[in-house]
């Protein structure tokens, strides 16, 4: 914009900006600038709101922009003095649009009507044209954060200050003469330069704040930017609920179909996470694979209830990369009760109950109980110690016997590992087997069961006979490049038979692990080591495996047999075990509790069985060949069938 007096001087002034002038222009710029940072706090905030709404608050802070400059005028001469409120109005439409360009400009009209002066009609039409200016370079932008180069904000520059001084020609000409002479060359330096200056700085500075405030691939906020909202409704006593909402396939999809698949599938759920809220209830990208949403005034029962209807809208099926996707979400939820607890444990709190969520298998969803925190740290315990339980020789290994069903003979032993802890006692391997998977641990603890089974095999005269002893192998272990390697190694230096050795695998192990697995397996098969197929039943492509693996056994989960004799499913378990005779396979029952059970396996021509009805896992040094080579405590071969 344009000040001026004495216009019928043409000596008064200069031809350049003077240096003592300087002090002006940079005071009128960082006032200016420092009004940039506090706005772009303003319209961050207001990211979410429709277009409409944001262009015209984009368009006042602009025109509230204007105010400060005018305000803070640049002598360009002794008659003449310039302000930055015209670039102003242009970049409100260069970085807000049309709207905000309108906005801005008629602020900045009516500011300038209430002023008044003479120089007003110029100074106006000079504020339209660089509005119009500015809404024409932002077609080709549409977010605020795109930028194109150096040249965007230097051209608009030049053309706003071509505009301001293609309006002089409203004045006399002895007058215009006198203004241009000292204000030509300080605009066309001065308006592309701070153009330039204020459209990367607000970018940037808007970037910066964006980026510690909003996550940049769903758009919604960062976990760090609402703790501090959560940590002041904590200061307030407000009770909230906490919810976190981990997605489980996201990285088998980006696996798939890259990691723009994926970024375009977290978009569409936060999308969809942020159109079913509640008032008040705030969604954000709390981790890579989670978001968070905290749901003021809610209690658990309510939170659960808005989580089912949030799950089952977030679970329909995604269209990503011409891809139709599914996936589930396990979710951990805790709730802040107006109590003494603090944001830090209340996150803590949903943590847990997220990582029991899912640890209990895809879609679940865990409220936090107190007892989660002791399990927590009873599991932490555990992993701790579970790296020293090896070298301090805490394991220990139970064998339990098979026996043949028609006969009653002892077919071999099931080597069981056991954790004996100084503090816990005993320890299921239910509780620390899938640690030590988690951990790596596996593939040493299973080179030592191996090495031990083997032993004991030898103590047993297994060479002599024809006893075998079996070892549980897991999914980590047959992923070692060298496992058929060790496994040969342990039998060349105890001097076992490959034949009395017997290798269990589970159907859940091969799904993880198949192709790795086959030709390992294929090389122990060579040597004579025995394969059984381990929990037949509970997996997903039992047939297949069948058909695929050179198996010698199949064994026969514990959950087809808990209730035969007893369930209408009978004919179907009745048919299983035909069919894996037909494939000409032998099989061993486990989990054999009672003699109904026992009845049914011999009628059904159930080869082999083991379970607590015969014998319990027996520690190494309670182990008694002699007592154990026949069914022991039994009226073999005159079971009555049972009534049902």
């Amino acid at each position: 914009m344009i000040a001026g007096h004495n216009y019928g001087d043409p000596s008064g002034g200069g031809t350049i900006l003077h240096m003592e002038y300087i002090p002006d222009l940079l005071q009128n710029i960082v006032n200016i600038l420092v009004f940039i940072v506090i706005a772009n706090r303003v319209c961050l905030h207001t990211r979410h709101w429709k277009s409409p709404q944001r262009q015209a608050i984009i368009g006042v802070l602009f025109g509230i922009a204007g105010f400060i400059s005018m305000h803070i005028p640049v002598q360009a001469g002794d008659s003449v003095s310039v302000d930055f409120t015209i670039v102003l109005a242009g970049m409100a439409g260069l970085l807000g649009g049309p709207l905000s360009a309108a906005v801005a400009a008629a602020v900045i009209s009516a500011y300038m009507l209430y002023q008044g002066g003479v120089d007003i009609r110029p100074d106006m039409f000079s504020v339209m044209a660089a509005a119009c200016i500015g809404a024409l370079f932002s077609v080709q932008t549409t977010q605020l954060s795109q930028r194109s180069g150096w040249w965007r904000p230097v051209t608009f520059g030049l053309l706003v200050a071509a505009a301001q001084l293609a309006f002089t020609a409203v004045f006399l000409p002895d007058m215009r003469s006198a203004m241009l002479k000292p204000l030509i060359i300080p605009l066309l330096l001065s308006y592309p330069a701070v153009s330039l200056l204020f459209y990367y700085f607000l970018t940037w500075e808007r970037d910066r704040v964006r980026d510690a405030m909003f996550d940049h691939v769903t758009q919604l906020a960062t976990s760090d930017y609402l703790i501090r909202s959560w940590r002041k409704m904590t200061k307030r006593k407000q009770p909230y609920a906490l919810v976190i909402l981990h997605v489980e396939q996201l990285q088998s999809i980006q696996d798939l179909y890259g990691i723009e698949a994926a970024n375009e599938l977290l978009r569409q759920c936060a999308s969809r996470l942020a159109g079913n809220l509640p008032n008040g209830a705030t969604p954000c990208r709390y981790r890579e694979r989670d978001f968070a949403v905290t749901l003021p005034g809610y209690d658990m029962l309510q939170a659960l209830i808005w989580l089912v209807d949030a799950k089952k809208l977030l679970s329909a099926p995604y269209l990503v990369s011409d891809v139709v996707c599914r996936i589930s979400f396990s979710s951990g939820l805790a709730v802040y009760e107006a109590d003494e607890t603090t944001i830090e444990d209340i996150c803590r709190q949903a943590d847990t109950a997220l990582r029991y969520a899912m640890e209990n298998g895809p879609d679940q969803t865990v409220p936090y109980e107190a007892k989660l925190t002791e399990q927590l740290r009873y599991r932490t315990s555990l992993e701790k110690d579970l790296g020293f339980a090896l070298e301090r020789e805490q394991f220990q290994l139970h064998y339990q016997p098979q026996y043949e069903l028609q006969t009653g003979r002892l077919r071999g032993f099931e080597a069981l590992l056991r954790w004996n802890h100084p503090q816990w006692g005993m320890i299921s391997p239910s509780e620390f087997i899938p640690l030590a998977e988690q951990t790596g641990l596996i593939v040493p603890i299973g080179e030592w069961v191996l090495q031990t089974a083997c032993r004991m095999a030898m103590k047993m005269n297994m060479n002599e006979s024809d006893i075998t002893m079996a070892v549980n192998v897991s999914a980590v272990q047959l992923r070692c490049a060298d496992f058929a390697d060790r496994v040969l190694n342990i039998l060349q230096e105890t001097e076992l038979r490959g034949d009395c050795l017997e290798i269990e695998i589970t159907e859940s192990s091969l799904i993880q692990s198949f192709e790795q697995a086959s030709a390992q397996l294929e090389r122990l098969k060579r040597q004579g080591v025995r394969l059984a197929l381990d929990d037949f039943g509970v997996g997903y492509s039992s047939l297949n495996y069948l058909r695929r693996m050179p198996f010698d056994l199949i064994k026969i989960d514990r959950s087809f047999i808990e209730d035969i004799g007893k369930n209408k499913d009978d004919q179907v378990i009745k048919s299983i075990f035909a069919w894996v005779k037909q494939l000409r396979y032998n099989v061993v029952a486990e989990g054999l509790e009672s003699s109904d059970q026992l009845y049914w396996l011999k009628q059904w021509k159930c080869d082999f069985a083991q379970g607590y009805l015969f014998s319990r896992p027996i520690p190494e040094q309670d182990i008694s060949l002699p007592l154990l080579e026949r069914i022991p405590s039994l009226q073999y071969g005159t079971s009555m069938k049972p009534k049902r």
